[in-house]
C-alpha cells in the first residue's frame, strides 16, 4: 500500500524514467510502499537500467523474491538480456533459476546472456552438448575460450546426429581422439542423407581399416557411454 495518493502505476513511471531524487523525497515525506509493491517495481528498474532506483529500492527493503516471481509471470520464457543481468547484479535470482537461464541462453544462441551466467558452478559437460545440439557455433566457440572441453565424444555424437555441420566442423578441428567411433559417424551420416555432413566426417576420419584396427574395448565403451548420454538427454532423434 502507499499514500500521497500514488498509484502503482505512478510508481512504475518512476521507476521507468529514472526519477529516483523524487522517489526519495516522497520516502522522505512520508511515503510507505510495502516490500511486495517495491519488489514489483524492481522488474522496472532492471528493465530500463536505471541503477539509481533500483539501489534506492533495495535499500528499502524490496522483495527480491517477488521481483523474480514477477519477471517470469510477466515474461514467461522470453529472456530480456539487460533486465536479467540486472535481476542478477539485484541478488532476485537464485541458482536453480540460474542453470535454467543459462541453458535457454545457449541453446538460443544469447552469447551475452551466457557470458553474464555462465559460472565454475555451471555444468559445462552439458552446456556444451546443448551448443552441439541446437547448431550454436558462437556460444560454443565462446564456452571453449572459457576453457570448457571440446574433445567429448558425446559432443561429437550429438553434432553429427543432429546434421549441425557448423559445429561438427568446429569439433573436429580439436582432432578428438574418436578411436572406434568413426564407423558409427560414418553410418549416421549415411543415415542422415546430409551431404555436408558426409563430406565432413570423410575428410577428417582415418581410413577405414586403420579405425578398424584401433578398435578396442576401451574405445567401444566410449561410444557406448556418448550414445547412451545422448539418449539420456533425448537427442538420438534425426532433425524434422
Amino acid at each position: 500500500a502507499t499514500t500521497h495518493g500514488l498509484t502503482l502505476n505512478n510508481l512504475a513511471d518512476l521507476c521507468e524514467f529514472g526519477y529516483s531524487d523524487v522517489l526519495q523525497a516522497l520516502i522522505n515525506g512520508g511515503l510507505r510502499i510495502n516490500p511486495t509493491t517495491m519488489g514489483r517495481l524492481l522488474v522496472v528498474t532492471c528493465k530500463y537500467n536505471r541503477d539509481g532506483v533500483m539501489q534506492l529500492l533495495l535499500e528499502n527493503g524490496a522483495d527480491t523474491e517477488i521481483a523474480w516471481k514477477t519477471y517470469v509471470e510477466r515474461s514467461g520464457s522470453t529472456l530480456n538480456t539487460q533486465t536479467i543481468c540486472n535481476l542478477l547484479r539485484a541478488q532476485c535470482i537464485g541458482p536453480y533459476a540460474v542453470d535454467s537461464i543459462i541453458f535457454t541462453a545457449v541453446r538460443t544462441g544469447n552469447v551475452e546472456l551466457v557470458r553474464a551466467t555462465l559460472s565454475p558452478a555451471s555444468d559445462w559437460r552439458y552446456l556444451v552438448r546443448t551448443a552441439a545440439r541446437f547448431d550454436q557455433l558462437t556460444v560454443f566457440q565462446y564456452l571453449v575460450s572459457r576453457g570448457a572441453d571440446p574433445t567429448g565424444p558425446v559432443a561429437v555424437a550429438v553434432a553429427c546426429w543432429r546434421c549441425n555441420c557448423d559445429v561438427m566442423e568446429y569439433l573436429l578441428s580439436f582432432s578428438p581422439d574418436l578411436t572406434g567411433m568413426w564407423g558409427i559417424l560414418r553410418r549416421v551420416t549415411y543415415d542422415c542423407g546430409n551431404r555436408q555432413m558426409i563430406k565432413i566426417v570423410a575428410k577428417h576420419s582415418p581410413p577405414r581399416q586403420a579405425d578398424t584396427q584401433q578398435t578396442t574395448r576401451s574405445g567401444e565403451y566410449d561410444i557406448l557411454r556418448a550414445m547412451a548420454e545422448a539418449r539420456r538427454y533425448g537427442i538420438l532423434s534425426y532433425p524434422q
